[in-house]
């Protein structure tokens, strides 16, 4: 006996051929990344640099120097002394008395220190600028320490002094030629030279 083959069930195949339709509309629909080769780490785009201007050049003029500390720099019978202050005083000429110019370590009597320098020039005119380079005679007294011999210029032996520098501001620059000191107890003697830079008051 020979067999019929039965006719292909056409129900079957119809659905066959829809859910293969369907599934092909899924996969090509927007949102399916089934097919799609996978992207790489994304790189964020560096930002851009902002281009500073150059700064501007400034002049600045360096200050001046500011001038040295009013002092008194001393030889002392062949020792150094450096007495770190100096207060200049200007006594005005009279009809009956001559200019003086006071020269001292210490403000005051009462603020007295040590080493202790007091000398007294008499000038040859009030105005100091003119008188630069003029040795003018001049008595001074100095002590180590309290309550120490009083060492002085002998009477009729003046030191010899000179202005240096004197201007607009006040400051005085002298110099003290090497002079003779003596002892007021023993009349023992020895020598005195040095400078000094101070302002009048």
């Amino acid at each position: 006996m020979t067999a019929v083959n039965s006719p292909p069930d056409r129900p079957a195949a119809i659905r066959s051929r829809y859910l293969l339709l369907c599934g092909l509309l899924l996969l090509a629909a927007p949102g399916c990344d089934l097919f799609k080769e996978p992207e790489g780490p994304k790189t964020k785009a560096s930002p851009r640099k902002k281009v500073e201007p150059p700064p501007k050049q400034v002049d600045v003029t360096p200050p001046e120097p500011a001038p040295p500390a009013p002092a008194i720099e001393l030889n002392v019978g062949g020792q150094t002394r450096k007495l770190p202050s100096c207060y200049l005083k200007l006594i005005p000429s009279t009809s009956q008395t001559p200019a003086v110019l006071m020269v001292t370590s210490y403000p005051n009597e009462q603020q007295e220190s040590y080493p202790s320098f007091f000398m007294r020039v008499v000038l040859s005119g009030d105005d100091l600028a003119k008188l630069l380079g003029q040795p003018m005679p001049a008595r001074i007294w100095f002590a180590a320490k309290p309550n120490d011999i009083v060492y002085h210029t002998p009477d009729g032996e003046p030191a010899s002094v000179t202005i240096r520098n004197a201007d607009d501001a006040g400051r005085v620059l002298g110099t003290i030629i090497d002079a003779k000191l003596l002892n007021t107890a023993n009349d023992e003697s020895m020598s005195i030279s040095g400078q000094f830079d101070g302002l009048l008051e």
